[in-house]
């Protein structure tokens, strides 16, 4: 029996942002906003040992999700996979570097990584990643929820939802102006609101939401939970948050029958 895909988050937050996909003996790290030492230690405490990885993918080039990009890829000596607009943003001198396209399915080892755009105010992808069956979406950092982002994460049991802020406590918080502007703008972030109104959007086949990059000042676990409860209206949905201070562990397995997508049939092989 194939084994289960295995996701564990090892920071979501304003302070830095690391997800680690392990499938078919690859692994695959989403964003390097954290430092090795804090990574490794997350590492252990999730998983019971620091794990080699074959690649890192950087969503966009924001420090909590892409400064650490070069000191982790020369420690795990692998390549970087990001698309035209971060590497001209990112400086990786020393780096093995490969560019992906907004829209165009790639490979890291075993592990099938499909982006698509999403707005923010710095170049932003969402992911897919799948295996044998197996799909997770993750999708943070983007203010307003693209059409086709439901379509997207068709087939995702799984999924990893920014719900940054309240937008009562953004207005009454400390920000200044100029920042809760950018943070509720359309390029921004997620209210609990518009990701809850996401959640709703998600299949059937969807099992397990993670509410992800919460604002530590502008939003609270409790608030987010309850707005995307509310929107899910009963479904048998496992729904957690994502913290910045401890890692999140989740299993993923391809639904009992479900046929595998073409693109997913050779990774599907074993090795």
């Amino acid at each position: 029996m194939m084994a289960p895909m295995r996701v564990t988050i090892l920071a979501s937050g304003s302070g830095g942002n690391a997800t680690l996909v392990s499938a078919g003996g690859s692994r695959v790290l989403v964003d390097a906003g954290v430092g090795r030492a804090l990574l490794e230690r997350r590492m252990r405490a999730a998983l019971g040992e620091v794990v080699d990885v074959d690649g890192i993918v950087v969503t966009h080039p924001h420090g909590d999700h892409a400064s650490k990009t070069r000191e982790l890829a020369g420690h795990f000596g692998c390549p970087v996979f990001l698309t035209e607009a971060s590497h001209r943003r990112l400086e990786l001198p020393d780096v093995r570097r490969r560019r992906f396209g907004y829209n165009a399915p790639f490979d890291v080892g075993a592990i099938r990584v499909e982006p698509m755009p999403v707005p923010h105010d710095a170049p932003n992808v969402a992911l897919v990643l799948a295996h044998a069956g197996a799909r997770v979406g993750i999708a943070t950092d983007l203010g307003s929820v693209p059409r086709k982002l439901a379509t997207h994460f068709a087939g995702c049991q799984a999924v990893l939802i920014e719900s940054n802020h309240d937008p009562g406590l953004l207005a009454a918080g400390p920000y200044p102006d100029f920042l809760k502007k950018r943070v509720a703008s359309r390029t921004g972030h997620l209210s609990n609101a518009q990701a809850a109104h996401l959640c709703a959007r998600l299949g059937r086949e969807t099992r397990e939401i993670v509410l992800m990059h919460l604002s530590e000042t502008n939003n609270s676990p409790m608030l987010a939970m309850a707005q995307a409860r509310h929107a899910l209206r009963g479904r048998r949905v496992k729904l957690r948050c994502a913290h910045q201070d401890s890692a999140l562990d989740l299993s993923v397995k391809r639904a009992p029958g479900a046929r595998l997508r073409p693109s997913e049939a050779q990774l599907a092989l074993p090795f």
